[in-house]
Order: C-alpha cells, then sequence, then structure tokens
C-alpha cells in the first residue's frame, strides 16, 4: 500500500509540476504570480526523483526480498517485457535527467530550453505506468487508494490536455497577439525600448505588466522562436505597446539588433505589481536593475484617472557611477505628481544595510504596502529583511523575473 500511495504522490506532483511551464494567466493568479509559481516549479521538480525513486524501491522490495540471488533481483530491473516496469523506469530517468541537466545548464549559463520538452517525455511514460497499473483497482472499491487512483486519472487527463493545447493552441491558455516593432530606442548601453503596435485580440494590457515575446527574425538577427519575458512600461489605447530589454543572452543580444517591421507574438499578460495601483493605501516600492521598469511603467500610469495610489514613495538601487536607465523621466514624473516620490540610492552591500536608508528616506516605511522588483537574490534578501523587521508576508508584494 505504501507503494501506492508513494505512486500517487509521485503523479500528483508530476502534474503539479507541468503546470507553470503552461503559462496559464488564471495558474499564475491563483499561485501568487507566474514568477512565484516557476519558483514553486523548481522545488517541486527537484523533489520528483527522490520521491520516484522512493515509489520505485517500496514498490520493488517485496520481489527483492523473495529473489534466492543476486542475479535474479537484478532480473527484476532488467525485465523489459513488462511495460508498466519500463514506462516507470523511463519516467524516472528522464526526469532526474531533466533536474541534473537543468542544474548543470544554470551553473555554465547555457541554457537548453528544450529540456522541458525531455520532462513532457517523462510524464507520458509516467502516464503509460500510471493506466498499466492493477485495472481492478479502478472498478474495485478500496478506500482512499480507489479516491487517489480516480483523482490522479482526472489530474493526468487534464495535464495532457493542458500540454497539448499548450504546443497546438496556447491562445486558449492565454491571452496572445500578433505585433510588429515600429519603433527601437536604446536607453542604455544594453538596454533598449522598443514600441510595438498590436493585432487584435483578447486581453487588457496595462504599463507595469509583463508578457512573455517571440520575435519572428531568426534569420535576420539570430533570435530563437523561444519565448522571453519583458517588462510593458507603457500601453497607449490598447494599441501601442512598449518594452524594454537588456541584453543579458544570445537571445536578448540579438533582439538588440532587430529591424523596425519585424514581427511578432506576445502572451499574457502577467504580473501581480499591477494591482497595485488600485489600492488606496501609501505604498513603498524597491527597484534594483531592470526591476525599475515595471515601476517606470505604473509611474506613467498614475496620472491617469485610473490609478488611485496617491502616495508612492519608489527607492532605486543602482551601481555606483552607472545612472539606470530612464531615471531622469522618473524624477520628472515626480516632479508633475505630489504624490509620487523618488529617491535613487548606490546600491548597498545588503538589505541590512539598505533598510536603514529607506528609514531614513521614508520614516513611516513600515505602515506602507511594500513592492519589490529585481533579481532573485535581491528579492530574497529584502524579502527575508523585511520579514525580520515584524513586515507581514501579505505585505510584501515581489516581482523577480528580472534578471
Amino acid at each position: 500500500m505504501a507503494a501506492t500511495y508513494s505512486g500517487f504522490l509521485t503523479l500528483f506532483l508530476l502534474v503539479f509540476v507541468l503546470l507553470p511551464p503552461l503559462r496559464m494567466t488564471a495558474i499564475g493568479k491563483a499561485l501568487g504570480g507566474l514568477p512565484r509559481s516557476f519558483r514553486l516549479h523548481h522545488v517541486v521538480g527537484v523533489s520528483l526523483p527522490v520521491v520516484g525513486g522512493v515509489h520505485a524501491a517500496l514498490a520493488m522490495f517485496p520481489y527483492l526480498a523473495a529473489a534466492e540471488s543476486f542475479p535474479e533481483a537484478v532480473g527484476f530491473f532488467l525485465d523489459f517485457s513488462d511495460t508498466q516496469v519500463v514506462s516507470g523506469t523511463l519516467s524516472w530517468l528522464l526526469l532526474t535527467f531533466t533536474v541534473v541537466a537543468s542544474y548543470w545548464t544554470k551553473l555554465h549559463r547555457t541554457p537548453w530550453l528544450w529540456l522541458h520538452r525531455v520532462s513532457v517525455l517523462g510524464f507520458l511514460f509516467a502516464l503509460v505506468h500510471f493506466f498499466l497499473g492493477p485495472m481492478e483497482a479502478f472498478s474495485s472499491p478500496s478506500g482512499w487508494a480507489d479516491v487517489g487512483r480516480l483523482a490522479g486519472a482526472a489530474l493526468s487527463i487534464t495535464a495532457l490536455v493542458g500540454v497539448l493545447l499548450h504546443f497546438a493552441r496556447p491562445e486558449i491558455l492565454a491571452n496572445h497577439r500578433k505585433f510588429v516593432v515600429t519603433g527601437i530606442e536604446r536607453v542604455g548601453g544594453n538596454v533598449v525600448e522598443l514600441t510595438l503596435e498590436l493585432g487584435k485580440g483578447r486581453g487588457t494590457w496595462h504599463g507595469g505588466d509583463f508578457g512573455y515575446f517571440r520575435f519572428d527574425c531568426r534569420g535576420e538577427c539570430g533570435v530563437s522562436r523561444e519565448r522571453h519575458p519583458f517588462t510593458i512600461v507603457d500601453m497607449i489605447h490598447d494599441t501601442t505597446m512598449k518594452i524594454v530589454v537588456k541584453a543579458v543572452g544570445a537571445d536578448t543580444a540579438g533582439i538588440q539588433h532587430i529591424l523596425v517591421g519585424t514581427t511578432g507574438e506576445v502572451s499574457g499578460p502577467y504580473g501581480t505589481l499591477s494591482d497595485l495601483l488600485s489600492q488606496r493605501s501609501a505604498q513603498l516600492w524597491i527597484a534594483g536593475g531592470l526591476g525599475m521598469m515595471p515601476f517606470l511603467g505604473l509611474a506613467r500610469r498614475l496620472g491617469d484617472r485610473s490609478a488611485e495610489a496617491a502616495d508612492v514613495a519608489l527607492i532605486v538601487l543602482h551601481r555606483p557611477g552607472q545612472e539606470p536607465p530612464r531615471l531622469s523621466e522618473l524624477q520628472e514624473l515626480a516632479a508633475r505628481r505630489p504624490g509620487l516620490k523618488i529617491m535613487a540610492f548606490e546600491s548597498v552591500q545588503n538589505a541590512t544595510v539598505g533598510i536603514e536608508a529607506v528609514a531614513v528616506a521614508v520614516p513611516d516605511w513600515k505602515q506602507r504596502t511594500i513592492a519589490l522588483a529585481g533579481p532573485h537574490a535581491m528579492i530574497d534578501d529584502w524579502t527575508r529583511t523585511l520579514r525580520s523587521r515584524g513586515i507581514p508576508q501579505s505585505n510584501i508584494h515581489t516581482e523577480d523575473f528580472t534578471k
């Protein structure tokens, strides 16, 4: 029975791991934003080989215990005539390879975007393994085991449909709109702002959101057809979108050289910071690196009648001697908007030191709704520091997709 329950757990975790890469807007919001759902995806994904290995050990233990010799025990693992054993073994090997290879590519900064395809193959083998289980279990009631099998079957079929839609009809899972690049402006050494003219489509987009963008210029600028997340810094009449792209990899470096007239597609919108403007509470925004760009999109909207937030302090952290792109524009916006205050600090060593500077600049910071945007390390550091100062997690909003 332990082997059965561990198998259910493995399947449920595998289904959960598959959901964030589908980039469904509803799933992203339910899990606290797409970046947070991807972090859960990574954590749960790492546990899969371990849980799957425990399931295999529990399932094989009775056979190994009954073996009269070591060769006979090894024979159980090499019995390729048992389709259920073979499918389960292949699923575990593929998922383990995906996890190990993902960490290897992260360490060597050479992402293999096809790794997710390998994990889908592992999921398909897991489905074969699951449905080849004892068929009588689906027809004869056996308490929680029977409930688990039915739930596993329902979740598996749902996830399989989601995967098929992701590759065949992604517009069903999230809003998709075609675009044409109509303007390119370099705003920093390796940062450009692109103006995109959108075609017709579903969804309401706002400055401060982010989307996943695909550019169709593979042969001209060396950009693959993979989708990448970029910040929407402005949205004009629901037809003109402006995004910021920083060169941090091969694809984003290629985007720096695309031409006006290049076409592509965007899916989304994603992000949780855009909802801040509907709140009437005083707010503190802290940005690091290109994490300033979502706040630039929000600051541009503060002049709109739809924006209720009136008392906002934005802290921009930057490297010594390197003024962040668009900082001067933010300062001009603050000059026209009395409720918006902009302060730029040269990056401090850590959040423990930085929070002291914030406390001086914004004395009532503990009473404000706090939003963070920037690199993962910065988000983690500031979140821990804020929690240690008594700020509840519910009052800390983050967007950590930036690099």
